[in-house]
Protein backbone atom coordinates (compact mmCIF):
# COMPACT_ATOMS: atom_id res chain seq x y z
CA UNK A 1 0.00 0.00 0.00
CA UNK A 2 1.44 3.37 -1.00
CA UNK A 3 1.57 6.49 1.14
CA UNK A 4 -1.42 8.14 -0.53
CA UNK A 5 -3.69 5.21 0.27
CA UNK A 6 -2.35 4.94 3.80
CA UNK A 7 -3.29 8.58 4.29
CA UNK A 8 -6.87 7.89 3.19
CA UNK A 9 -7.58 5.37 5.91
CA UNK A 10 -9.37 6.57 9.00
CA UNK A 11 -7.73 6.15 12.43
CA UNK A 12 -10.12 3.34 13.41
CA UNK A 13 -10.25 1.71 9.95
CA UNK A 14 -8.95 -1.83 9.47
CA UNK A 15 -8.41 -3.51 6.08
CA UNK A 16 -10.18 -6.89 5.92
CA UNK A 17 -9.61 -7.74 2.24
CA UNK A 18 -7.70 -6.37 -0.74
CA UNK A 19 -7.71 -7.35 -4.40
CA UNK A 20 -7.15 -6.11 -7.94
CA UNK A 21 -8.64 -6.76 -11.39
CA UNK A 22 -7.10 -9.95 -12.75
CA UNK A 23 -6.95 -11.27 -16.31
CA UNK A 24 -9.35 -8.59 -17.57
CA UNK A 25 -10.89 -9.51 -20.94
CA UNK A 26 -11.81 -6.76 -23.39
CA UNK A 27 -14.79 -8.71 -24.74
CA UNK A 28 -16.17 -9.84 -21.42
CA UNK A 29 -19.82 -10.83 -21.86
CA UNK A 30 -21.19 -7.96 -19.76
CA UNK A 31 -19.14 -5.30 -21.60
CA UNK A 32 -19.37 -6.64 -25.17
CA UNK A 33 -22.72 -5.09 -26.21
CA UNK A 34 -21.72 -1.58 -25.07
CA UNK A 35 -18.29 -1.89 -26.67
CA UNK A 36 -19.69 -3.01 -30.02
CA UNK A 37 -22.26 -0.21 -29.91
CA UNK A 38 -19.53 2.35 -29.22
CA UNK A 39 -17.44 1.11 -32.15
CA UNK A 40 -20.48 1.07 -34.45
CA UNK A 41 -21.15 4.72 -33.59
CA UNK A 42 -17.48 5.51 -34.24
CA UNK A 43 -17.75 3.92 -37.69
CA UNK A 44 -20.80 6.06 -38.42
CA UNK A 45 -18.81 9.20 -37.60
CA UNK A 46 -15.92 8.04 -39.80
CA UNK A 47 -18.38 7.48 -42.65
CA UNK A 48 -19.89 10.93 -42.06
CA UNK A 49 -16.42 12.50 -42.19
CA UNK A 50 -15.75 10.74 -45.50
CA UNK A 51 -19.12 11.84 -46.89
CA UNK A 52 -18.49 15.40 -45.75
CA UNK A 53 -15.10 15.39 -47.49
CA UNK A 54 -16.66 14.32 -50.79
CA UNK A 55 -19.49 16.83 -50.46
CA UNK A 56 -17.29 19.75 -49.36
CA UNK A 57 -14.76 19.07 -52.13
CA UNK A 58 -17.53 18.99 -54.71
CA UNK A 59 -18.92 22.26 -53.39
CA UNK A 60 -15.50 23.89 -53.62
CA UNK A 61 -14.95 24.42 -49.92
CA UNK A 62 -11.51 25.50 -48.88
CA UNK A 63 -9.21 22.49 -48.41
CA UNK A 64 -7.85 23.77 -45.09
CA UNK A 65 -11.33 23.99 -43.59
CA UNK A 66 -12.19 20.50 -44.80
CA UNK A 67 -9.00 19.16 -43.26
CA UNK A 68 -9.67 20.87 -39.91
CA UNK A 69 -13.24 19.56 -39.66
CA UNK A 70 -12.31 16.01 -40.62
CA UNK A 71 -9.27 15.98 -38.34
CA UNK A 72 -11.31 17.03 -35.30
CA UNK A 73 -14.00 14.42 -36.02
CA UNK A 74 -11.48 11.64 -36.60
CA UNK A 75 -9.41 12.52 -33.53
CA UNK A 76 -12.48 12.53 -31.26
CA UNK A 77 -13.76 9.32 -32.84
CA UNK A 78 -10.38 7.62 -32.46
CA UNK A 79 -10.17 8.63 -28.80
CA UNK A 80 -13.67 7.28 -28.15
CA UNK A 81 -12.80 3.98 -29.86
CA UNK A 82 -9.48 3.47 -28.07
CA UNK A 83 -10.54 4.53 -24.56
CA UNK A 84 -12.17 1.19 -23.57
CA UNK A 85 -9.02 -0.67 -24.64
CA UNK A 86 -6.78 1.65 -22.61
CA UNK A 87 -9.00 1.49 -19.52
CA UNK A 88 -9.14 -2.31 -19.72
CA UNK A 89 -5.35 -2.49 -19.83
CA UNK A 90 -4.96 -0.03 -16.95
CA UNK A 91 -7.36 -1.83 -14.62
CA UNK A 92 -5.00 -4.60 -13.59
CA UNK A 93 -2.01 -2.27 -13.37
CA UNK A 94 -3.48 0.72 -11.55
CA UNK A 95 -6.54 -0.35 -9.56
CA UNK A 96 -6.73 -1.84 -6.08
CA UNK A 97 -9.90 -2.61 -4.16
CA UNK A 98 -10.32 -2.75 -0.40
CA UNK A 99 -12.93 -3.90 2.06
CA UNK A 100 -12.45 -2.41 5.50
CA UNK A 101 -14.52 -2.47 8.65
CA UNK A 102 -15.95 0.90 7.53
CA UNK A 103 -15.98 1.10 3.74
CA UNK A 104 -15.71 -0.49 0.31
CA UNK A 105 -12.89 1.35 -1.48
CA UNK A 106 -11.71 1.55 -5.11
CA UNK A 107 -8.32 3.16 -5.55
CA UNK A 108 -6.47 4.16 -8.71
CA UNK A 109 -2.80 4.95 -8.23
CA UNK A 110 -0.78 7.18 -10.52
CA UNK A 111 0.43 10.75 -10.91
CA UNK A 112 -3.00 11.98 -9.80
CA UNK A 113 -4.28 9.18 -7.54
CA UNK A 114 -8.03 8.94 -7.06
CA UNK A 115 -10.23 7.12 -4.61
CA UNK A 116 -13.92 6.29 -4.55
CA UNK A 117 -15.77 4.46 -1.81
CA UNK A 118 -19.08 3.52 -0.28
CA UNK A 119 -19.79 3.52 3.41
CA UNK A 120 -20.82 0.03 4.53
CA UNK A 121 -23.90 1.55 6.15
CA UNK A 122 -25.01 2.90 2.74
CA UNK A 123 -24.80 -0.46 0.92
CA UNK A 124 -27.95 -2.56 1.26
CA UNK A 125 -27.33 -5.01 -1.57
CA UNK A 126 -24.37 -6.68 -3.29
CA UNK A 127 -24.38 -8.77 -6.47
CA UNK A 128 -21.57 -11.09 -7.52
CA UNK A 129 -21.64 -11.67 -11.27
CA UNK A 130 -19.50 -14.67 -12.21
CA UNK A 131 -17.65 -14.16 -15.52
CA UNK A 132 -16.23 -17.69 -15.47
CA UNK A 133 -15.62 -20.33 -12.83
CA UNK A 134 -13.49 -18.04 -10.65
CA UNK A 135 -13.59 -14.45 -11.94
CA UNK A 136 -16.45 -12.10 -11.17
CA UNK A 137 -17.63 -8.52 -11.02
CA UNK A 138 -18.83 -7.39 -7.61
CA UNK A 139 -21.59 -4.76 -7.65
CA UNK A 140 -21.65 -2.93 -4.33
CA UNK A 141 -25.17 -1.53 -4.38
CA UNK A 142 -26.69 -4.10 -6.70
CA UNK A 143 -26.39 -4.76 -10.43
CA UNK A 144 -28.15 -1.92 -12.24
CA UNK A 145 -28.13 -0.71 -15.86
CA UNK A 146 -26.09 2.32 -14.82
CA UNK A 147 -23.55 0.09 -13.06
CA UNK A 148 -23.18 -2.15 -16.11
CA UNK A 149 -22.80 0.78 -18.52
CA UNK A 150 -20.13 2.27 -16.29
CA UNK A 151 -18.51 -1.06 -15.40
CA UNK A 152 -15.02 -0.05 -16.50
CA UNK A 153 -15.41 3.69 -16.29
CA UNK A 154 -12.29 5.36 -14.98
CA UNK A 155 -12.38 6.85 -11.48
CA UNK A 156 -12.65 10.44 -12.62
CA UNK A 157 -12.92 12.13 -9.27
CA UNK A 158 -12.65 11.48 -5.58
CA UNK A 159 -15.66 10.52 -3.50
CA UNK A 160 -18.68 12.78 -3.38
CA UNK A 161 -21.72 12.46 -1.13
CA UNK A 162 -23.78 12.34 -4.34
CA UNK A 163 -22.32 8.88 -4.99
CA UNK A 164 -23.55 7.26 -1.78
CA UNK A 165 -26.62 5.62 -3.38
CA UNK A 166 -24.92 4.60 -6.62
CA UNK A 167 -23.26 1.25 -7.23
CA UNK A 168 -19.49 0.88 -6.92
CA UNK A 169 -18.02 -2.03 -8.91
CA UNK A 170 -15.00 -4.21 -8.21
CA UNK A 171 -14.08 -5.50 -11.70
CA UNK A 172 -12.74 -8.92 -12.68
CA UNK A 173 -11.92 -10.18 -9.21
CA UNK A 174 -10.22 -13.59 -9.00
CA UNK A 175 -12.01 -16.04 -6.68
CA UNK A 176 -14.84 -13.52 -6.48
CA UNK A 177 -17.19 -15.86 -4.63
CA UNK A 178 -14.69 -16.08 -1.75
CA UNK A 179 -15.00 -12.32 -1.15
CA UNK A 180 -18.47 -13.10 0.23
CA UNK A 181 -16.80 -14.01 3.53
CA UNK A 182 -15.70 -10.40 3.99
CA UNK A 183 -19.10 -8.78 3.45
CA UNK A 184 -20.72 -7.46 6.62
CA UNK A 185 -23.72 -9.38 7.85
CA UNK A 186 -27.03 -7.71 7.09
CA UNK A 187 -26.23 -6.93 3.45
CA UNK A 188 -28.27 -8.89 0.93
CA UNK A 189 -25.92 -10.77 -1.42
CA UNK A 190 -26.98 -12.28 -4.74
CA UNK A 191 -24.85 -14.37 -7.09
CA UNK A 192 -25.42 -14.09 -10.84
CA UNK A 193 -24.04 -17.05 -12.76
CA UNK A 194 -22.80 -16.76 -16.33
CA UNK A 195 -25.41 -18.71 -18.32
CA UNK A 196 -22.75 -20.06 -20.68
CA UNK A 197 -20.93 -21.64 -17.74
CA UNK A 198 -24.10 -23.11 -16.21
CA UNK A 199 -24.49 -25.43 -19.16
CA UNK A 200 -20.77 -26.15 -19.60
Amino acid sequence: MDEFMKGQLRPDEEILWTGSPHNVQLFEKTCKPGLLMRWAICLVFVAMAAAYTVYATGMGFEATNILIVCSVVLLCTGAAAVTPVMVTKSLGKSYTYYITNKRFIAYKEGVSPRIDWREIADVAEIAIEMIDKTHGNIYLGGKTKAAVSGLRTDIRSNYSADYKNTTLVFCSIDNAADVYDFFPSGIKVGRIMDEAKKTA
